[in-house]
């Protein structure tokens, strides 16, 4: 296909593109064309394209949107290279611009930032390995969920969350570890605090444990999985020797693990001090009832009191249990319901096809949960498990192959016989596999060759 000189109007180009883009192989752009303000969409759907020539022939410098300009292009892998040869200073919108698409490196330092005002799921549903990020910016571009990042002047490993909520004194690149180091909270030096009783030095040494930020205790799964510089909290108390107690129940303190993995390191502003006190033995009660006695020496007893105790509460069967898997959130509707490990909803939703990481499952009364972060679960009946596998299918000859969503709904599109897809994972709908070929479709393994 050859884009030729001239403006380029970009919804009368899409209109003069046929409906099977699949069958277009290469991008041809000749010299002096003009993009006007928006270029959305204008190489999207390309599903065979490997490369696109001349693209520096393409004048950039008056548009503002990009979205979703590379969007599906499953063998388009090394668009990097193209960045370099676009003009990007006015660029404010860049949502979805590489979404679905075959690329597995970025340097953001490329693109021109500074305009940027919405950059959303700019790399949803790609299988990229390796992010450049610039000096002291915080990005927010929609990496790949679920995923652990770690860059080479650093041991510290990031989640997906933690490494887009970060900004970085220097430019830094980080690449996807799938089996991060992990450290057992046992094993690790705890830090050192300034133990007084009654107001004198002590030789008592406080217990640690590691709690969640409301003081909780976290399981022993969760504690001999900590990674290197990853925020913690720790609770103190102190032996049950019946004779001292604590002069204020401690609250969680912020901490963090050592970048060896060795040692829990508190926050400079984290108090160290602690108080213990002579525990004061309290007064013991009888649990006779007590009597009157006249001066005839006759006994009165109390009259019986009604008992006003609460209703007991309903007890519920519950069990949890370590069990690594990644999910993914179903498309029921835009948004999934978190909930606590006491089923409490959450104030927190996750979006519909976001992908999450799981370490623990949990069944109250016959019903799933997947733990997705501390102490947030997801019910296993909205999302679906599955493997990444990156790979290209190519379907069979002879007829179309259909499409099913996550939930096993046929899709309204189908995949034209003997032609390449790059898919990223693999799921089991009704018990057979499938192949992700884009957002929510998949195509079965009986229908790729």
């Amino acid at each position: 296909m050859v884009i030729e000189a001239g403006s380029l109007d970009i919804t009368k180009f899409i209109k003069t593109l046929p409906t099977d883009k699949s069958k277009i192989t290469s991008i041809y752009i000749s010299k002096g064309v003009q993009a006007g303000t928006s270029i959305s969409g204008l190489f999207a759907g390309f599903s065979s394209i490997t490369g696109i020539e001349h693209l520096e022939n393409l004048d950039t410098s008056d548009t503002t949107d990009m979205s979703s300009l590379f969007k599906d292009d499953h063998q388009l892998n090394n668009i990097d290279q193209y960045i370099t040869k676009l003009n990007t200073t006015n660029v404010q919108n860049t949502n979805e611009m590489f979404a679905g698409s075959g690329i597995n490196k970025f340097d953001l330092t490329k693109l021109t930032t500074k305009n940027i005002k919405s950059s959303s799921n700019m790399f949803a549903n790609t299988s990229i390995q390796t992010i450049t990020i610039p000096a002291n910016t915080a990005i927010n571009v929609g990496l790949p969920e679920g995923k652990y990042w770690k860059s080479n002047a650093s041991s510290k490993i990031y989640t997906t969350d933690q490494l887009e909520a970060n900004s970085f004194p220097q430019i830094m690149t980080f690449n996807v570890t799938d089996d991060p180091q992990t450290f057992d909270f046992a094993e690790m030096k705890k830090p050192d605090f300034v133990v007084t009783l009654n107001g004198d030095s002590s030789q008592i040494k406080p217990n640690v444990d590691l709690v969640d930020e409301h003081g909780n205790k976290l399981p022993d799964t969760k504690a001999k999985a900590l990674t290197a510089m990853q925020d913690v909290y720790i609770k103190l108390s102190i032996p049950n020797d019946g004779k001292h107690k604590l002069d204020s129940p401690t609250t969680a303190l912020k901490a963090h693990v050592s970048e060896d993995g060795k040692s829990i390191v508190l926050y400079p502003d984290v108090d160290k001090s602690v108080k213990i006190v002579d525990q004061t033995p309290s007064q013991s009660s009888t649990s006779e009832t007590p009597s009157l006695t006249t001066s005839d020496s006759s006994t009165l007893n109390p009259t019986p009191q009604p008992n006003l105790s609460k209703p007991t509460k309903p007890t519920h069967k519950k069990s949890i249990k370590s069990a690594i898997r990644k999910v993914s959130a179903l498309f029921k509707s835009k948004f999934v319901k978190l909930y606590t490990v006491d089923l409490k909803v959450e104030n927190r939703e996750v979006k519909a096809g976001s992908d999450w990481y799981s370490d623990e499952q949990m069944v109250v009364d016959s019903v799933t949960y997947y733990r997705i972060s501390t102490d947030e679960w997801i019910a296993a009946d909205d999302v679906y498990a599955y493997d990444s596998d990156p790979q290209v299918v190519t379907t069979k000859n002879g007829k179309n192959a259909e499409l099913l969503s996550a939930l096993g709904k046929i899709s309204n599109r189908s995949l034209a016989p003997d032609t390449k897809w790059k898919s990223d994972r693999v799921i089991n709908i009704n018990g057979k596999k499938y192949f992700r070929v884009s957002t929510n479709e998949f195509v079965s393994a009986d229908d790729v060759q």
